[in-house]
């Protein structure tokens, strides 16, 4: 794999490893929608942001967290995901990329204000 690209979901399979940012647990849900502007969107629109919204964010935190991991972690986190031995990977990620945490606060961070800036044309667009 080459390190721009991401084939596979990280966060497949660790997403109980979601770091909580100061404190507080990651949210993807109908009140982050409300706190960005979106409350407006219809149900089935709000579903299927958020649903595009998941995936963005392990999309971004993949793409980080593979360009610090050294290329014999990564293969090994590779291959302990594909076999589905999620605590091997997860002990990977944690022995390998101290900043995983802060990687996916940041990337989190910047999700949600992607969101905000575009509430406007989203909720013009679902009108």
């Amino acid at each position: 794999m080459r390190r721009d690209e991401c084939s596979w979901p990280l966060l497949a399979g660790v997403r109980g490893d979601l770091p909580r940012p100061r404190g507080e647990h990651i949210h993807l849900d109908d009140d982050l929608l409300v706190s960005v502007g979106l409350g407006a969107l219809r149900p089935n629109d709000r579903v299927d942001l958020l649903t595009a919204t998941r995936r963005e964010l392990e999309r971004r935190v993949g793409m980080r967290i593979v360009r610090e991991l050294p290329a014999g972690e990564l293969d090994r986190f590779e291959e302990h995901v594909e076999a589905g031995r999620v605590d091997l990977a997860r002990s990977v990620l944690a022995r390998a990329c101290p900043r995983r945490r802060e990687i996916v606060e940041n990337e989190y961070r910047d999700v949600v204000d992607d969101l905000r800036s575009a509430a406007p044309l989203l909720v013009a667009a679902g009108s």
